[in-house]
């Protein structure tokens, strides 16, 4: 018999809305949108949609690790 916890069942997105990207880099909603601002980020954008990939936000992170 196989038992699975929450944590393996659970799907990781590979894009983030404004709000989650903020939760998941631990930057706020307006630093997100300012680094969008300088070139910095570059967000998918569908219709009024605005979506961060998963690759480009952990390299941002890498990027300015001290």
């Amino acid at each position: 018999m196989d038992i699975q916890t929450e944590d393996q069942d659970r799907v990781e997105p590979g894009w983030f809305s404004y709000k989650s990207a903020a939760q998941y880099t631990d930057m706020s909603e307006v630093s997100l949108w300012r680094l969008v601002r300088q070139g910095l980020l570059h967000p998918a954008r569908i219709n009024r949609s605005v979506r961060f990939s998963r690759e480009e936000l952990d390299t941002l992170l890498e990027s300015r690790r001290a």
